[in-house]
């Protein structure tokens, strides 16, 4: 297993590490693609630390529709939430690799680390 990926997101090689990063571990995880994958975007747009997990959901809704995304700017994933998100996948999909993003705290002097 990938024992860890910190890039910063100014990095021009950022998106790409991250990109092989996800791949691999997927790979590693659903290796005959047999589980559906399913997304989940933890946070909130009203903290402003706490909004990455429904940043990245909308893009991801954005980029393909058909994603299985749960979080977005419009209909968050939220410590409140949580449960009932975590429901409906059970009830909507059998046995899916979830892929959850979430925000966290960290010291200064990783602000801006991925």
């Amino acid at each position: 297993m990938d024992e860890g990926l910190s890039v910063y997101y100014e990095d021009p090689l950022c998106f790409s590490q991250i990109e092989r990063s996800v791949y691999s571990l997927l790979w590693e995880f659903n290796p005959h693609h047999s589980r559906e994958i399913v997304f989940v975007c933890i946070g909130t747009d009203r903290a402003t630390g706490d909004c990455l997990g429904p940043l990245v959901g909308t893009r991801l809704r954005s980029l393909n529709s058909s994603m299985n995304v749960y979080g977005t700017l419009k209909d968050p994933a939220h410590a409140t939430n949580l449960v009932q998100v975590m429901e409906l996948i059970r009830c909507s999909h059998r046995h899916p690799l979830i892929v959850a993003v979430d925000a966290c705290l960290g010291s200064s002097d990783r602000v801006g680390f991925i």
